[in-house]
């Protein structure tokens, strides 16, 4: 079930990055579901590298991608019908039984920046 409380989310605090995972949790291929700003968000690391961030739901019939969703090269695999969505742009990138992909097909993305690893001699100190 769903678990997003507003449809149209005002955060009490400006637009910004936000960190809701650390990079060294989060390994090539692995798929992580998270409840960051009343929404369900799917975190995933593409065959690349490259860590993802889209909504949790396909744009199909609503399944879960953080529940059975598996990465496929730089997409995330619906666990239900097998939709495609591309992890940098949301768009879904293939759909096994259709040759002609709707334009509609597609989950929101949220931006996503991975910082480099600072040493400890860089830290910060309180």
């Amino acid at each position: 079930m769903a678990r997003r409380e507003d449809e149209h989310v005002q955060l009490p605090i400006p637009n910004g990055w936000y960190a809701i995972c650390w990079s060294r949790q989060l390994q090539d291929g692995e798929v992580q579901s998270v409840h960051y700003f009343g929404e369900d968000l799917v975190v995933f690391r593409t065959r690349s590298g490259q860590a993802r961030v889209l909504d949790a739901y396909c744009s199909h019939l609503g399944a879960h991608l953080g529940e059975g969703g598996r990465v496929v090269g730089e997409t995330i695999q619906c666990p239900y019908h097998a939709w495609q969505y591309d992890g940098e742009t949301g768009v879904c990138a293939k759909i096994p039984y259709c040759e002609q992909i709707p334009k509609k097909a597609l989950v929101r993305r949220s931006r996503c920046l991975t910082l480099p690893r600072l040493a400890a001699s860089q830290r910060l100190r309180a």
